[in-house]
């Protein structure tokens, strides 16, 4: 899977290879409507959008562990980072679990230390409410046209807006401590 992956050229991850790797990369985010929900996973680089995960499973410490192996790692060998990334997820309980720390050392994953109860600072947030404005444009009756739209979205972010997310992340971390961690204008 990794093989073809690579052959992409460092471009987007082709929606069957991300399919066929069960989709994922990044914070699950909940999407809920007409009696079901869809947890979505994803990350982007300055170098391109990562494989995503899209499930009906709730996230634990067990679901997260898996999203790191099978969809962080082979998205940090497609965009050849090796150890030039630093991981950024919040303070959710199943990502500071022991299970989870445990596995983010053997996977030698380097992560951004984030206090608890700190200005959210992390650019996919901001990704988040680009994908929903998208979704809100549409109207979906199930659980699968939900997914389907979600990857069709996800597969659609511009290089544009992936970099200039990616790198306002030094100018969110100055504004942050000039106002002394007080919410900032991001």
């Amino acid at each position: 899977m990794l093989q073809r992956l690579t052959q992409n050229e460092g471009r987007y991850p082709s929606r069957e290879t991300c399919i066929r790797l069960n989709n994922s990369l990044g914070n699950p985010v909940a999407a809920v409507g007409g009696g079901g929900h869809v947890n979505f996973w994803g990350a982007i680089n300055s170098k391109g959008t990562g494989c995503f995960r899209i499930c009906t499973e709730n996230t634990s410490s067990d679901v997260y562990c898996g999203i790191l192996e099978n969809y962080l790692i082979p998205t940090v060998q497609l965009y050849q980072l090796k150890n030039n990334y630093i991981y950024q997820h919040d303070n959710s309980r199943y990502h500071v679990s022991r299970q989870t720390q445990t596995k983010i050392r053997e996977l030698d994953i380097q992560c951004l230390e984030w206090p608890a109860k700190s200005s959210d600072l992390n650019v996919i947030e901001h990704l988040w409410s680009v994908i929903d404005d998208k979704l809100k444009a549409r109207t979906m009756c199930s659980v699968k046209e939900l997914s389907e739209a979600l990857s069709t979205a996800w597969l659609s972010i511009k290089p544009e807006l992936r970099k200039k997310l990616v790198f306002s992340m030094s100018n969110k971390v100055y504004e942050c401590i000039e106002r002394n961690g007080k919410s900032i204008h991001y």
